[in-house]
This record gives structure tokens, C-alpha cells and sequence, in this order.
């Protein structure tokens, strides 16, 4: 979360997650997905990769 925190900061256009979940407990990975929704609201690009 900091580091989306960080990005967010610089008015990123895009933000990339490769596997944002693996060490995230169940109720950080809801809170994350909140974040993500709020960012394609504001026009903000999301590359989520998973494996």
C-alpha cells in the first residue's frame, strides 16, 4: 500500500501490480481492490498481473 501511496503522490497515470496479493492478508487484499476500483474511477490506468 505504500508504494501505491507513492505513486499516487507522483500523479501516475499508470499503475502496474505484479501479484499485489501474494502477501496480503484477506482484509488488505479487499482494501487494495477498493484502491483499485477508486483509481479506474479517476481515469488511472491498472495493470494487475497475476500467476
Amino acid at each position: 500500500m505504500v508504494e501505491v501511496a507513492k505513486a499516487l503522490s507522483l500523479d501516475a497515470k499508470l499503475v502496474i501490480f505484479d501479484e499485489p496479493t501474494a502477501a496480503l492478508t484477506e482484509t488488505e487484499t479487499t482494501a487494495l481492490f477498493a484502491v483499485i476500483a477508486q483509481l479506474k474511477r479517476e481515469g488511472v490506468g491498472v495493470v494487475y498481473i497475476s500467476h
